[in-house]
């Protein structure tokens, strides 16, 4: 569903008067159907920041190391600079040597921020150039290559977005269409509490939890197990 049909379910399933929308641009200020596209894109948001590592906020990035260079910020990367950038995901990086192609690709593992620091930011490993091997997020959510590339690499991996708002009418939430319908319960609680309609409340919370639970147990890692402890 997109922004216009969300908010057209959450106002049938509230039993608001009146037809169903045929747009919600321009809609006056404090008005009830105002009040319900400004709830459902609320929540939207709301959604997306639950959880950092939903699969719907995953996208690829790539770019090129310059021989010499070991720092790279996500707003510079070339040939693409990252959108809406706000975190890598830490266990996707591979690089291979530009001039040699797929069949020299390898992962390239992440090491903390302090202990890396303490490697390949100290003394001459500041300046030695090697094959990166491991990389690091600095604090400013830099990337830091160790070592420093000694040639081009093509660095790929993935990245989460930051949330993303609805406007227009066809703005379309990047979870599955099949929970979209988990917007419409949550309108219905904002709607339940504005209204102090109790039904439509405890309807919205119970299929909201309903809802949320699907989406988590389909949008997020699975658990595994951890490193044997001897």
């Amino acid at each position: 569903m997109n922004l216009l049909e969300i908010v057209n379910k959450a106002r049938e399933k509230c039993s608001v008067t009146g037809g169903a929308l045929s747009t919600v641009q321009g809609l006056t200020f404090g008005t009830e159907s105002y009040r319900f596209r400004e709830w459902v894109i609320d929540e939207w948001v709301k959604v997306q920041e639950t959880h950092e590592d939903w699969r719907f906020l995953r996208q690829p990035f790539s770019f090129n190391t310059v021989a010499g260079q070991n720092q790279y910020i996500a707003g510079s990367l070339a040939p693409t600079p990252l959108t809406n950038f706000k975190s890598f995901k830490r266990d996707s990086l591979r690089a291979y040597r530009a001039s040699a192609g797929f069949s020299d690709e390898q992962l390239v593992n992440f090491q903390p921020w302090d202990s890396f620091r303490n490697l390949y930011l100290y003394g001459v490993m500041r300046t030695t150039q090697q094959r990166p091997v491991l990389f690091t997020v600095a604090p400013d959510e830099s990337i830091y290559l160790g070592a420093v590339p000694d040639d081009v690499y093509t660095v790929n991996g993935e990245y989460y977005t930051g949330p993303v708002t609805l406007s227009a009418d066809a703005d379309t939430p990047s979870m599955p269409a099949r929970y979209h319908q988990l917007l419409v319960f949550k309108t219905m609680m904002r709607y339940g509490a504005e209204r102090a309609a109790a039904e439509a409340y405890q309807e919205g919370e119970q299929m909201s939890k309903d809802w949320m639970f699907r989406l988590e147990v389909n949008q997020l890692p699975k658990p595994g197990f951890g490193d044997p402890l001897a």
